[in-house]
């Protein structure tokens, strides 16, 4: 019988990569499974953040990183300064890829201004204008109890648990590129 007269299984992703992972360490010698469970876990976990938060934010005409934007330049450090658009590069929770990008966009909406900085015209800060600040009033009370309704499926305990582990993996990966971004210049 021609294997293609069978349908390909239909796997829900949890039943995918538990049927895997195993096959995966059977095949490399050293793979170890709870590591390859973990790795997707994460993987999968920022995979909903982003996608449940995306979906919410478009009601406002807003993606993920552009509300990051959003609260970067509304914070304490830069609602009245502005905030340099390197700083929103090395602030934001997404790739740093396309920070003019978001920029451009936020403006044409009005919901950012650029402006030249005073002790430096080299460097372009980014600030809310009134439009930005009241999006952002009617954005934050429901994004702020979304995450907490989420969040608060997880006992506090845990939480703190989990984000001291998060913060040790993160420093761990940030060692890796450093070691790969020495290798790299050498």
């Amino acid at each position: 019988m021609d294997a293609t007269a069978t349908p390909p299984p239909q796997l829900a992703r949890q039943d995918f990569y538990a049927r895997t992972l195993p096959a995966v360490a059977q095949r490399f010698e050293g793979y170890d499974v709870d590591m390859g469970e973990m790795f997707l876990s994460l993987a999968m976990a920022y995979d909903t953040i982003t996608s449940h938060f995306g979906r919410r934010l478009g009601r406002y005409g807003l993606t993920f990183p552009a509300f990051n934007v959003l609260m970067i330049v509304n914070s304490p450090s830069y609602r009245e300064t502005g905030c340099p658009m390197s700083q929103i590069g090395e602030l934001l929770l997404v790739s740093k890829a396309n920070v003019t990008g978001l920029v451009d966009s936020l403006q044409r909406k009005s919901f950012v201004k650029r402006c030249d900085a005073d002790y430096d015209r080299r460097v372009k800060l980014v600030r809310l204008t009134a439009k930005g600040a009241t999006l952002l009033g009617r954005v934050l009370p429901g994004h702020l109890a979304e995450v907490s309704r989420i969040l608060g499926t997880v006992s506090k305990q845990d939480r703190i648990k989990l984000r001291d582990l998060l913060r040790k993996l993160q420093a761990g990966l940030e060692h890796a590129m450093e070691a790969d971004d020495a290798q790299t210049t050498r």
